[in-house]
């Protein structure tokens, strides 16, 4: 993670065996992860590639986030 213009950024990457990003996302992991993120007014980026891994991207204003 880094702090970059006032905000939150997570990245989150592996080398797995990715799968196609633009297919409806099921279970409850990612789309759990994209609905709190962008509940608290963050961003939530996925790239995923099948047979080349997964690349999730998170941002979040540092003023949204509780001390």
């Amino acid at each position: 993670s880094e702090l970059k213009n006032n905000q939150v950024v997570i990245h989150i990457k592996d080398n797995g065996t990715g799968f196609d990003s633009t297919s409806p996302i099921t279970g409850n992991g990612l789309g759990n992860m994209k609905k709190r993120c962008e509940d608290i007014g963050g961003a939530f980026v996925l790239q995923s590639t099948p047979g080349q891994g997964t690349r999730i991207e998170v941002n979040i204003p540092m003023a949204n986030i509780r001390h």
